[in-house]
């Protein structure tokens, strides 16, 4: 790039910065994940494609590469500092340290001679962020400032620039350098004047803790994670489940209550002082079972709250979709309730996590027991939901079930937001089929299920067989919320509140964790319950483990941990997936439940290595952790 084309550049409102946030943009564009300098670097030629794509009317602008020193930002592009003394006016009102007046230059750069008028840089009203080291002591100090005035230094170039700089408020209060010693500066851009004219930021999704290399890295005494959950929507009663183990789990690790399975888990690095010793808080979301409507509660808890981490979700959909924004923005994903092969498959992702199973081993572990009970020769009619999820699972429990001779007559799409399945289910006796495969999940499985009886399946015969329904994915407010039509119909489910009572002290942690939320709440956790509460304390302990809120640090934490106590038993964060690998349940529905929370039966418990499998099946490519900066 010549510096003809960098000064022309200056005068484009781009959004670079969305770029370089994305690994997989920036390898379109052949710079890997290098970062915003080695992108300006790249030829005129590969930059042209992203600014005839932007809106200019709505982006920030982000300046090209002049210099810096080596440090880890990809959203401010500095300016060198001109060392030497630089004193800050008195306070205002004793609130916090006054105005400075720092001299950027342009300085040695080849481009210093092109660059004309550096101050329309620094518009007032931008923000920048100041990188200081001082040179007696050699602190560092990084600051983000507002410029309330800017004007070209009498060197007759236009290379620098005399700015007047106020501190910024943060959620410590006010922040400056207090002293009068001489610093050396580096200045970056982190908002710029025509875009704070117009009332835009750089997002902070992009905004790395600069001084800690990450996003939304904590500065004070506390710590925001971001629970991410169905509030309205067909999954609606996981959601308000889940929200309540969030609120449970939050309660334990800052102190209060039973401490639950704290006391169970295998790892001891959690005391219940919070997470490294900041309180924990938390900020709440409603996906609306809706992937654009969970990016953007993500997002907005992510730049407005400040959150740290994001946990959450009962969609499959949501999950890829909010585990993808997380990718990009350096935050980790601590996934809710997603049991779709792709999550830790084609779509992983390397700042993504999942404690929850998934389709392919509901199918590894139902089939042996759908053999036992209905026999190898069987005609199968699926209704899917038309999503990942129920891609996903359809095809695990095919594959599963034809492989031990049962035929496949019929797979057919059902809307997500579909509430009445009567015009689904009417063709399915007339079909050849003897067994419904309900691919339905929440409220979609109760309205089928429901619809299905009404039809007459659960008392037909078909092929001189008795009719047969299969729920390959259940749950207790599934069962719940269907009543006594889930009776004698099989399914799978990560977790069930009796499993240590039926099956022994193996699965420790269960029984600690039902009396915690049953006290609290006053009826036992469901599946989506149990695991958003062990997403949350291991994340919880990964933090404490490596010493830092850095999700790469937290990812290196997580990858291949072993641990027990969480009432799965032993089990394992695979490390080339991020996928928790343990024993799979196969329930039941009661024909005599003795009350709304005895609907299922545990008829089997599969060992995990039944179904381990190669991760590499699933395809997608994990890539590498991205800290945001």
């Amino acid at each position: 790039m010549t510096p003809a084309e960098f000064e022309a550049l200056g005068n484009k409102e781009i959004d670079l910065a969305r770029v370089i946030a994305s690994a997989a943009e920036a390898k379109i564009l052949g710079v890997q994940e290098k970062g915003l300098p080695t992108l300006l670097r790249s030829s005129i030629t590969n930059i042209k494609p992203l600014l005839n794509e932007t809106k200019v009317e709505t982006q920030s602008l982000i300046l090209p590469y002049i210099q810096r020193r080596q440090r880890s930002y990809i959203n401010s592009n500095y300016f060198a500092g001109s060392g030497g003394q630089a004193s800050p006016t008195a306070g205002q009102n004793g609130e916090h340290p006054g105005s400075w007046q720092v001299t950027v230059d342009v300085g040695d750069s080849p481009w210093a001679t092109d660059i004309k008028l550096i101050n329309r840089y620094f518009l007032p009203g931008s923000t920048v962020m100041v990188s200081s080291w001082n040179t007696s002591t050699k602190a560092t100090k990084d600051i983000v400032y507002k410029v309330t005035d800017a004007v070209d230094a009498t060197d007759n170039s236009g290379t620098k620039a005399t700015l007047t700089l106020e501190p910024n408020i943060t959620s410590g209060g006010y922040q400056g350098l207090s002293d009068t010693s001489a610093y050396e500066f580096e200045v970056g851009v982190v908002q710029t004047g025509a875009a704070a004219g117009a009332g835009l930021a750089l997002p902070t999704i992009l905004t790395a803790g600069s001084h800690a290399g990450f996003t939304n890295a904590p500065t004070g005494s506390t710590v925001t994670l971001g629970f991410n959950v169905p509030q309205t929507g067909a999954y609606a009663d996981e959601g308000a489940d889940e929200l309540r183990a969030y609120e449970l789990a939050v309660e334990h690790l800052n102190g209060g209550g039973d401490g639950g399975m704290l006391s169970t888990f295998s790892s001891k690095s959690l005391n219940g002082t919070g997470i490294l010793g900041k309180k924990v808080e938390y900020v709440t979301g409603d996906t609306q079972t809706k992937p654009d409507a969970a990016r953007a509660s993500a997002r907005s808890m992510i730049e407005k709250d400040g959150a740290i981490m994001i946990t959450g979700g009962s969609s499959s959909g949501v999950a890829v979709a909010v585990q993808s924004l997380c990718q990009e923005a350096g935050i980790i994903f601590m996934a809710g309730l997603t049991h779709s092969n792709d999550t830790t498959g084609k779509d992983k992702k390397a700042n993504g996590f999942r404690h929850f199973f998934n389709s392919y081993m509901s199918g590894a572990a139902l089939a042996p027991i759908l053999a036992s009970n209905y026999g190898t020769d069987r005609k199968a009619y699926h209704l899917t939901a038309d999503y990942n999820w129920g891609y996903t699972t359809e095809e695990a429990v095919r594959t599963s079930t034809e492989a031990m001779g049962w035929e496949t007559v019929a797979a057919v799409k059902t809307p997500l937001a579909q509430t009445d399945f009567s015009s689904y289910v009417a063709p399915v006796l007339g079909s050849g089929a003897d067994v419904l495969v309900l691919n339905h999940y929440g409220g979609n499985m109760v309205n089928s299920l429901t619809s299905a009886v009404q039809f007459g399946l659960r008392a037909a015969q078909a092929n001189g067989k008795n009719f047969e329904i299969v729920v390959p994915l259940y749950s207790r407010l599934m069962a719940k919320g269907a009543g006594k039509n889930v009776a004698g119909i099989f399914g799978s489910t990560n977790w069930h509140w009796s499993l240590e009572n039926v099956a022994g002290s193996k699965y420790a942690g269960s029984n600690a964790f039902v009396q915690s939320f049953g006290t609290k709440y006053g009826f036992p956790p469901s599946q989506a319950a149990h695991t958003v509460y062990c997403q949350t304390l291991l994340y919880a302990d990964a933090v404490q483990r490596a010493g830092s809120f850095n999700p790469c640090a937290v990812a290196e934490a997580l990858e291949g941990f072993e641990f027990d106590g969480l009432g799965n038993g032993p089990t394992v964060y695979r490390a080339a997936d991020h996928q928790c690998i343990k024993d799979v349940l196969v329930v039941k529905g009661k024909e005599n439940p003795e009350n709304d929370f005895d609907l299922l039966e545990i008829v089997d418990v599969t060992p995990a290595e039944a179904v381990t499998y190669d991760p590499a099946i699933f395809g997608g490519d994990l890539g590498s952790c991205n800290p945001g900066a």
